[in-house]
């Protein structure tokens, strides 16, 4: 029986095949609609063994400082500029980090894949212009769960590998074009004001020689334009800018005349040499001078000596391009810290956004690097406590954007059917008082099962929309289903907090482990979900005895201090005085 690999799940195969799916998410959207359900398998996932994480993390941050230099070399070529690699790293580091990412899983699951299954014939997507047009540094985190994106992508990767059995490449005959039309990038409004008025406030409120500036700080709008005023003795007023980009399509023609090509045996480099050209973002081609030119007219600092964010580096348009520009002229360029893992997750040194700035502004005291300034938990909103609580909050993890190495729909569908696990397995008691806050990002048509689950459980509570902190102070404990920024901030606040961890440790450096594993020995931390469910159903009447025990509160102490610290009454006061210091 011949056996077929379906990389996009509306793509005909013969009804007597064996059919091999790329993923899960190919697999449920490909049977939605059928009856027959048998004789399939699906490649099984890759990279999320302990070594392949850390092996993969140290490979792929050699592979970016090495592309970031080819990618530097023919962008300045071709625009004809003389741009430091830092420069362009400062624009193009997000999107590089992700595509190369992406593209890396892609090019791995297909390799392990076929490997362990045999497979006859290959459908892909067959186009000549093979290629969405990436906007933006950001527009890949835009398609990363897209599936005829993620089917050309994958094209793409087979097109280029030279292989070496009696495997059949074909293509669909199906026209996918109203597919990709519909799939296309879709600018959302940044700006909550008509852009008018933001200039207007700017024209009134900005100094062109400040010395500081901050923008998208994680903070509050009133804490950041209070950090302002004390760093620079007025009222400043700074917004991500709107652009419409006059281009929107691939100039094929320019792209051509960019070369990547080398003598590297490395097969995963010769893949990226192949494709790099049509996955660069329009900004820094097609776009490129036209962004130029609209920076200069912005109401900014002409030469800020400190230059202050936590988001902007995903930002990926004109306010990057500007930072870049400063940099450039000799600004020095500092990252706030914009969430948990920065300090604890395997790849701490490797993140790409640490390349290029001058220093990281972190929440707690873990220091690993020189460029690490520990301060405390800037983000940290101050309320008093609520007594007599009923109720156990349940927060989940994002539904997650496949831009990481490993394969980050395995990774949710655990976490999310370990999440349905412990659901079910309450008692009446902490059942009847569980609400569920699902991430705003949650979607149906991603974990089929768990969508089931809800469906199928109608009288479960669920919010996505109530204020986060008033949610976690009002409720007796506080379950999440991965280590995220919430459970850091629950921590801090002393509000009884619990995580479990869908694959224990292995997520976690090597350098923090024994700070987890201090707050696992006092049932703070899970590793297994069936020992979360024990403790809650015996322990439901004693949850806040148990959090303040002296050794609980202790290793609490310890992991807030390492991590994140909590702030001073005057926290932005005392804020403005550190990046002063910065100097």
């Amino acid at each position: 029986m011949a056996s077929f690999l379906i990389v996009y799940d509306k793509c005909e195969v013969p009804n007597n095949s064996e059919k091999v799916f790329f993923n899960e998410l190919i697999k449920s959207h490909y049977f939605k609609d059928k009856d027959n359900k048998n004789n399939y398998k699906i490649l099984s996932p890759y990279g999320l063994s302990e070594e392949l994480l850390s092996k993969d993390a140290e490979y792929l941050s050699n592979i970016y400082d090495k592309y970031i230099i080819k990618i530097s070399s023919e962008l300045n070529r071709v625009h004809n500029l003389k741009r430091s690699t830092r420069y362009w790293s400062l624009i193009l580091g997000k999107w590089l980090r992700d595509f190369t990412y992406a593209t890396y899983n892609r090019y791995q699951t297909i390799k392990k894949g076929l490997r362990e299954n045999r497979v006859n014939e290959v459908i892909l997507i067959k186009d000549e212009e093979n290629f969405f047009p990436i906007i933006d540094a950001t527009t890949i985190n835009y398609y990363s769960n897209d599936r005829i994106f993620d089917a050309i992508l994958i094209s793409n990767i087979f097109k280029s590998i030279n292989f070496q059995n009696d495997l059949k490449i074909s293509f669909s005959k199906k026209d996918f074009s109203e597919e990709k039309k519909k799939s296309k990038y879709k600018k959302e409004k940044k700006t909550f004001l008509p852009v008018s008025t933001y200039n207007l406030l700017s024209r009134f409120s900005n100094n062109h020689k400040s010395e500081f500036f901050v923008i998208s700080s994680y903070l509050r709008l009133r804490e950041e334009l209070k950090l302002n005023y004390y760093l620079n003795k007025k009222l400043q007023f700074f917004y991500y800018p709107d652009i419409e980009y006059k281009k929107s399509e691939i100039d094929f023609n320019l792209r051509n005349k960019l070369s990547f090509l080398d003598e590297s045996k490395d097969e995963f480099e010769i893949i990226l040499n192949k494709i790099l050209n049509f996955y660069l973002p329009l900004t820094v081609l097609e776009n490129y001078f036209q962004i130029r030119d609209f920076i200069k007219n912005l109401r900014w600092p002409e030469n800020p000596k400190i230059i202050f964010s936590s988001n902007s580096f995903a930002d990926g348009g004109p306010t990057q391009f500007w930072i870049a520009e400063k940099i450039e002229h000799g600004s020095k360029y500092y990252l706030g810290q914009h969430g948990a893992g920065y300090l604890e997750y395997y790849d701490k040194k490797y993140r790409a956004e640490l390349k290029p700035i001058d220093g990281f502004v972190t929440w707690g005291n873990h220091k690993f690097s020189k460029k690490i300034q520990p301060t405390f938990n800037f983000t940290i909103i101050r309320k008093k406590k609520i007594k007599n609580k009923k109720r156990a909050l349940f927060v989940f993890k994002s539904s997650g954007n496949r831009i990481v190495p490993y394969d980050r729909l395995e990774y949710g569908k655990i976490i999310f059917d370990q999440s349905q696990y412990l659901i079910s397995n309450l008692n009446d008691e902490i059942k009847n008082n569980l609400l569920l806050r699902l991430h705003s990002s949650y979607k149906r048509g991603i974990y089929f099962d768990f969508d089931n689950f809800l469906k199928n459980n109608p009288s479960l509570k669920i919010d996505k929309k109530t204020n986060f902190n008033k949610l976690i102070t009002s409720s007796k404990i506080t379950i999440y289903n991965d280590f995220s920024t919430g459970f850091v901030y629950g921590i801090n606040m002393n509000l009884p907090s619990v995580i479990f961890l869908p694959l224990e440790l292995k997520f976690i450096h090597n350098e923090n482990k024994k700070d987890f594993i201090k707050l696992i020995e006092n049932q703070m931390v899970f590793t297994s979900v069936k020992k979360l469910k024990d403790y809650l159903n015996n322990n439901w009447n004693q949850i806040e005895e148990n959090w303040n025990r002296s050794e609980s509160q202790k290793a609490r102490n310890l992991f807030a201090e390492s991590y994140s610290r909590l702030p001073p009454t005057n926290k932005i006061k005392a804020f403005s005085e550190i990046l002063k210091n910065l100097r």
